[in-house]
């Protein structure tokens, strides 16, 4: 909202549809938002048409990359301006092939849960995600094979749209390591990660790493006393496959809990069928690895080596990951020599599926606002637009930082070969940096706006300068007017007026003012009461506290008081916002977390 847009959420009636029939349903939405533009456009009520941001998380991200496609292949090439696809599975997902495996041999004969989760793992979307799908995997006694995609996922992945859009900004933003840190140091691709000793004995492997031989992934062995047409045993081996299962890359939680599940489901599904014969009395777990991965850092980034990459041993996955981003979290790929996008961020860990961090936060908020760290103006009249820069803004006079604007001195020259007091103006390589009569000019920065010498607004001009905040609450009157409050941690710098030319202030609010001016809540993480503090002198605050997605949960005021007591025991787990608004430090906004 800070940044000019409205959020339209597309909410599918099933995620388990095929993608291709939410992506239609997603080009209808963009359709819709595109014609009520259009119509505004026509009635005069807005200047221009802008282009949309299309972001899409988890399978959405492919939903979205589809819909793109399409719409540019019908000639559409400026509506959407921007893609973002956040941890999606653009080369793919995994769910570890041999829990799929356990899965399928139990789904027919044991708990409804487990059958419910065989059904979603096999439902039409998620087929067309998993690299590796256990519907390719017959059901003999033994299997040996090289793991395949489903004939779904095949087919939309040669579809047309399944390309990448070319008329827009491709940006990723991934919960996978950077630095290729992998799910675990004590395990490597093709170790045992789970196993479960009884008279029934299952034991799951992690996928190895493109191995010429046959490699065990899935082993269930049942007592004799089972009929074998109740729960047919079997054995799973593969060769040549891809190291997903301990790769770099978003993990997902459920997988361990679909773990824990399985001993039950032996024992509730089979007891009572067995009668006598029970011989499920004693279960122990040998071995097990929770997090897992989901969506590895390579797929969400889009690398065009993908599966070259996912067969590497895990240390050399590790060494590509690191030199590809050289230890920063951004990447740029303009000219797509690596990967399909041309910017990707990435954090050093890795994170659960789709976790919403400040940092990536301000990774996607960076690209919405359009603009470099800085953005300098010298030497023109500024053209008629909103420039917003992450860091600075700087307008005046021809200047760089290391080399100010030269001036000459003007005088004139005495008896003595010198040179009398005169006047010092800039050099002939300096011009004017100003705002014309007409012109309407915008400054936006996150931490400091700087006008220099040189830098004025004619008459006429309509010019705003404004420090705005990465995150606010939504929908609320708390944001700066056309000329922002000057707390006192600001400095106003006058620049002298020329000729008709008015006088422009400058307003310098770091950010990093905001942690120094004795606003404190505590404890932090809380639980069901939290303190917030505010210094002497701003006992008449107002505060709000406000969830990730900017919706204000609780309001209030200080009552005359400098600490006051906040209930968050009926808050869910999770990431918070505090905005407190004082008259004399202004609006400032903390972070805590709910536990």
């Amino acid at each position: 909202e800070e940044l000019g847009y409205d959020v339209f959420l597309v909410d599918f009636e099933s995620g388990e549809r095929y993608i291709q029939s939410n992506a239609d349903v997603a080009i209808k939405c963009i359709k819709i938002i595109h014609d009520s533009l259009e119509h505004y456009y026509n009635q005069g009520i807005h200047s221009n048409i802008e282009p949309m941001v299309v972001c899409g998380a988890s399978m959405g991200g492919l939903v979205a990359r589809y819909a793109i496609n399409k719409i540019e292949a019908q000639g559409h090439t400026n509506w959407v301006s921007h893609f973002v696809s956040f941890d999606s599975p653009q080369m793919g997902a995994n769910i570890p092939l041999g829990m799929q495996c356990a899965l399928k041999r139990m789904s027919n004969n044991l708990l409804d849960e487990v059958r419910e989760k065989y059904e979603k793992l096999t439902c039409p979307s998620a087929s067309q995600l998993v690299n590796y799908s256990c519907l390719e995997i017959s059901g003999s006694p033994l299997v040996l094979t090289t793991p395949q995609a489903s004939q779904e996922r095949t087919e939309l992945m040669n579809s047309p749209y399944m390309g990448w859009p070319q008329h827009c900004r491709k940006i990723s933003i991934s919960n996978g390591s950077r630095n290729g840190m992998p799910q675990t140091v004590s395990m490597e691709p093709g170790d045992k990660i789970f196993g479960l000793d009884s008279p029934v004995n299952l034991d799951l492997w992690s996928l190895p790493a493109n191995d010429d031989n046959y490699n065990s992934l899935f082993k269930l062995n049942l007592p004799v006393c089972l009929p074998a047409a109740l729960l047919a045993g079997q054995t799973v081996k593969v060769k040549n496959s891809m190291a997903l299962d301990l790769a770099p890359g978003s993990y997902r939680d459920d997988i361990s809990a679909i773990k824990d599940q399985i001993p039950w489901a032996f024992s509730l599904g089979l007891i009572s069928t067995l009668g006598d014969c029970n011989p499920l009395n004693n279960f122990s777990q040998n071995t097990s690895q929770n997090k897992l991965c989901f969506i590895p850092t390579a797929s969400s980034i889009g690398v065009h080596a993908y599966e070259q990459v996912m067969k590497l041993p895990r240390a050399a996955q590790t060494s590509y990951l690191q030199t590809f981003f050289s230890g920063q979290a951004k990447k740029e790929d303009p000219t797509h020599q690596f990967m399909a996008f041309d910017v990707a961020y990435a954090p050093a860990e890795n994170q659960t599926h789709v976790e919403i961090t400040d940092e990536n936060i301000e990774w996607v908020i960076s690209e919405l606002a359009d603009g470099p760290a800085l953005r300098i103006f010298s030497n023109q009249d500024i053209a008629q637009g909103t420039y917003i820069a992450r860091d600075l803004v700087q307008a005046g006079f021809h200047f760089s930082i290391e080399d100010p604007c030269p001036f000459n001195h003007v005088g004139s020259s005495n008896s003595g070969g010198g040179i009398n007091p005169g006047q010092n103006t800039p050099a002939s390589a300096c011009g004017p940096c100003r705002v014309t009569n007409g012109q309407s000019v915008y400054f936006k920065s996150w931490n400091k706006i700087e006008l220099k010498p040189g830098f004025s607004t004619q008459t006429g001009a309509h010019f705003v300068a404004e420090i705005i905040a990465p995150i606010t609450c939504a929908g609320r009157p708390w944001v700066w007017a056309e000329e922002p409050p000057i707390s006192s941690e600001s400095e106003v710098h006058v620049i002298p007026s020329l000729g008709d030319e008015k006088e422009t202030l400058l307003l310098e609010t770091p950010l990093s003012s905001q942690k120094q001016t004795g606003l404190k809540v505590f404890p932090n993480p809380s639980k069901e009461v939290m303190f917030l503090q505010v210094p002497d002198g701003n006992t008449d605050a107002v505060y709000r506290i406000c969830n990730p997605e900017g919706r204000v949960l609780q309001e209030g005021r200080m009552e005359n008081n400098t600490l006051k007591s906040l209930d968050t025991g009926g808050l869910p787990i999770g990431l918070y916002f505090l905005q407190v608004q004082t008259a004399r430090e202004g609006l400032q906004t903390l972070r805590f977390v709910r536990q």
